[in-house]
């Protein structure tokens, strides 16, 4: 796996501001990132071909008991995505929250957040229950529109495809900025991007493949103004959960490997660590 380059010790906010290819294979070209200053890059081009040994992932089981299982965790689900985020709700706060009760001392900003986060994980056992799904351009703005309310102008529109439009932004990642792909006119170039990463997710491989692939090509390439992480791993559990898979819930004390692996990402212009970072967060019990 390769190193990151010397990364500085905090994730910073990770905001945008301002047809389908063929059955055949897509190609991602491997173009690194370009350099534009010691601490500045622009977005290059993703290679997606990850190696994963299959044997090593766990079988699909019942989605019925996934599901269960990730509902019987919800509170904590939200609360490690809250995490995540730099969102200082506590558990004991957070399941207050979801009995109807704001604890005392919270900012506006974070109770919001967690709201919205309870709110896709809802959505999630909806559309999860609803049997096997895959990767689509509604899910994905679904999730988008409900995580990011009252955080954007447009929740769950794809950037440059709304009425207010939009352009380029920046992605601070590690102490590092990330210069994300520009929408192009009425946002089409991104709506290439997101049908290309479609087809690379719907590939031969097997589903928690497929849906951890996704979530790295979605937060890579920030389709929208903001929360992107989110809903790339929120679409990557849906698909999970409706095929018999567990969520993949990243663990508090691994946030600082998680972060790493984005640094790799976003600067390094390499997929294979997040990826390999979900996968080996896939719990491996799905009686």
């Amino acid at each position: 796996m390769p190193e990151p380059r010397n990364p500085p010790h905090d994730l910073g906010s990770n905001q945008s501001q301002d047809q389908p290819p063929s059955s055949a294979q897509p190609k991602a070209a491997n173009t690194r990132a370009t350099v534009l200053s010691d601490s500045e890059v622009q977005a290059g081009s993703l290679d997606m071909n990850i190696a994963v040994d299959a044997a090593q992932l766990v079988a699909a089981g019942s989605p019925m008991r996934a599901i269960a299982r990730y509902q019987a965790r919800m509170p904590e689900a939200v609360y490690l995505d809250a995490r995540l985020e730099g969102n200082a709700y506590t558990l004991p706060e957070i399941r207050t929250l979801l009995e109807g009760e704001v604890p005392d001392g919270q900012r506006t900003e974070d109770t919001d957040q967690v709201i919205n986060l309870a709110a896709a994980a809802r959505l999630m056992v909806t559309m999860a229950s609803q049997g096997p799904m895959m990767v689509s351009r509604a899910v994905s703005d679904a999730f988008n529109e409900v995580l990011t309310t009252h955080e954007v102008i447009e929740p769950g529109v794809v950037r440059g495809t709304g009425r207010a439009g939009g352009g380029g932004g920046w992605v601070n990642v590690m102490g590092a900025r990330f210069a994300v792909p520009t929408p192009g006119p009425d946002g089409k170039s991104l709506v290439r991007l997101f049908d290309q990463g479609l087809a690379i997710s719907q590939m031969d491989a097997p589903v928690p493949v497929q849906a951890a692939k996704w979530a790295a090509w979605a937060t890579y390439h920030q389709f929208y103004s903001n929360g992107n992480k989110r809903t790339g791993r929120f679409v990557m559990n849906t698909i999970l959960l409706s095929h018999g898979f567990d969520a993949i819930l990243i663990p508090a004390k691994a946030k600082t490997e998680y972060e790493q692996t984005l640094y790799q990402l976003f600067i390094d212009t390499d997929p294979r660590p997040n990826v390999q970072f979900l996968l080996s967060n896939l719990p491996q019990n799905n009686a």
